[in-house]
């Protein structure tokens, strides 16, 4: 008879620790699912160029349009920073160009369709290791002023390129008095040169 008593309560207890487990995945629970991560967009793209062999880096929020400020005839490729970058103010646009033309000579690299109003190809500027000569100008027209900084060099099989940053502004005065102010040019052009900066050869 106590054998028997042993069994049951055995068996009985057995059962009380006994316990499920709910799998259910649409089941109710404490602890929310994990969500795997968000993919970001890069902030920075490359554009590469196998023509000429060289490719820079680029903010996401530019946008490439057809070359206008370009100086030499084969006019690779333009990215701009639009109007509606800076509201209210009497910014026009601004771009980093690359142009290139045919030249047997860096002198005659140099002395090709020069920006106008510049003061010539008079200094030099390293960029990512190559030497690049380079001149500023402005010229201004029906109210408005372009203020550019152009690059050059002779590479490869007499290339001559040409690296432009050209930013646009209009006269204050061209605008109903007190809806518009001056764009602080300064930073415009830092955005132009932190292109410039990343632009190499391959």
């Amino acid at each position: 008879m106590k054998k028997v008593f042993l069994i049951s309560a055995f068996a009985l207890l057995a059962a009380g620790c006994t316990s499920t487990v709910n799998t259910d995945p649409n089941a109710n629970n404490n602890n929310p699912p994990i969500q795997p991560p968000q993919q970001t967009q890069p902030t920075t793209q490359t554009y590469k160029n196998s023509t000429y062999s060289f490719q820079f880096q680029y903010p996401a929020d530019m946008a490439f349009v057809t070359p206008n400020y370009a100086l030499l005839n084969d006019k690779v490729t333009e990215l701009q920073i639009p109007k509606t970058d800076y509201p209210n103010t009497n910014f026009g646009d601004a771009a980093f160009s690359v142009s290139a033309s045919y030249a047997k000579t860096l002198a005659s690299c140099l002395a090709m369709n020069p920006p106008e109003n510049g003061d010539g190809f008079k200094t030099t500027v390293q960029i990512n290791g190559v030497t690049f000569y380079t001149t500023s100008g402005a010229g201004a027209g029906a109210g408005n002023r372009y203020d550019t900084k152009t690059y050059r060099t002779l590479v490869g099989a007499q290339s001559c390129i040409e690296l432009n940053e050209t930013v646009h502004t209009s006269a204050i005065g061209n605008y109903p008095a007190g809806t518009v102010t001056a764009v602080d040019i300064n930073a415009v052009q830092s955005r132009l040169d932190q292109v410039l900066n990343t632009f190499k050869f391959n």
